[in-house]
């Protein structure tokens, strides 16, 4: 495949009359590292294109503190109207296949026509679709072949096996916007059909909305009807509530307030607060263990042609033994040089000391 890429490629730039081709890339590397000190990671990525006449051949190269880690080739081209592309990817670890995953779309009035090939280690598996979108009415029908719906291949060999079909509609009707139906068929024949429709209201209460939700499949259940309900808040203020309807279908029984966002931006500064009011932040409001942060940080042109961006949160727990419940601080910040480089720095302080600290930059071409 490599050798194959690289005799097509030697052919394109030595053939006569063609356009001016491009190179490409860029190479960003962090490495981290504790109080001790001691390296805790290392990320270095290289990428390299090339393009020409429509065509653009390109490689990706990972380094961690294991070593190499990552390598990928890959192809793609737009020619009139077939945009294809084709990945293939190795573990140097190991140095072995990890995989080989084909696209190919074709763009004819409205209608796209697209089509996957996946080749790893245990097999191979195919599919093929059609999407439309005609303002009105949006269409979204594949087919799947020894893959699932997120592209794995699902047994061993290259058989061309039917896994399952799906078609997913998205159509207004009536004082509804939008109907989404899906309609799905498996091995086993009919695999379920359902029907949605999000955001209904009731007059006079515009905050309060229903998601509602029927289907029917060949199971024990056979039909079922899921309305769940929601908030809906306006979206102009600097305050968010965050909120829960509590409930079963469409017995309303309260509301469960359980946190709160603040953010303001003065010209190029910004300050963003966020708390939970529960310390044991049960809703995920902030990141465990803490239940509170504030962040001040600013986005600005540098001196040198470049961003400046820079950034500062702290964080507060309710089991910290220090003064205000405090419990982490984060550090981060970055300068542009230029539109090709950049230097990027993040300090992590927690009650011990220093956790992390890292260096970074980026240098594209």
């Amino acid at each position: 495949m490599v050798l194959g890429v690289g005799v097509l490629l030697a052919g394109v730039v030595s053939a006569p009359g063609l356009a001016q081709d491009t190179l490409t890339g860029s190479w960003e590397t962090e490495i981290c590292m504790d109080a001790v000190p001691v390296f805790t990671s290392l990320e270095s990525t290289l990428r390299v294109a090339y393009s020409i006449c429509g065509w653009t051949f390109g490689a990706t190269m990972g380094l961690e503190l294991d070593g190499w880690t990552t390598a990928g080739f890959d192809v793609s081209a737009v020619l009139g109207a077939f945009v294809g592309g084709s990945l293939l990817t190795f573990n140097p670890e190991t140095a072995t296949f990890e995989e080989w995953r084909s696209t190919l779309t074709l763009a004819l009035s409205g209608l796209n026509l697209n089509g996957v090939f996946v080749l790893d280690p245990v097999g191979s598996g195919w599919s093929a679709g059609v999407s439309t979108d005609t303002g009105e009415l949006d269409l979204v029908a594949n087919a799947f072949f020894n893959l699932s719906s997120e592209g794995e291949v699902q047994s061993e060999g290259h058989c061309f096996c039917f896994e399952r079909f799906s078609v997913d509609l998205s159509f207004p009707f009536g004082c509804v916007a939008d109907v989404d139906a899906t309609l799905e068929f498996n091995t086993t024949g009919l695999g379920g059909v359902t029907i949605g429709v999000d955001g209904v209201s009731i007059p006079e209460m515009t905050w309060l909305l229903f998601d509602i939700e029927i289907a029917f499949d060949d199971g024990e259940e056979g039909k079922t009807l899921q309305v769940t309900p929601r908030l809906n808040f306006a979206e102009e203020f600097c305050v968010t509530i965050f909120a829960d309807v509590l409930g079963v279908g469409t017995v309303v029984e309260g509301i469960d307030f359980y946190g709160a966002q603040f953010r303001y931006n003065w010209d190029a500064v910004y300050f963003d607060a966020l708390t939970a009011f529960d310390p044991e932040d049960p809703n995920g409001v902030v990141t465990a263990p803490y239940w509170e942060r504030y962040c001040v940080g600013s986005i600005a042109d540098s001196c040198c042609g470049g961003l400046l961006e820079f950034q500062v949160c702290t964080y507060f727990d309710s089991e910290s033994t220090v003064l205000f419940d405090w419990g982490m601080t984060e550090g981060s910040f970055s300068v542009g040089i230029g539109s090709t480089f950049s230097l990027e720095a993040s300090l992590t302080i927690i009650e011990t000391g220093i956790e992390e600290l890292c260096l970074g930059g980026t240098i594209s071409w």
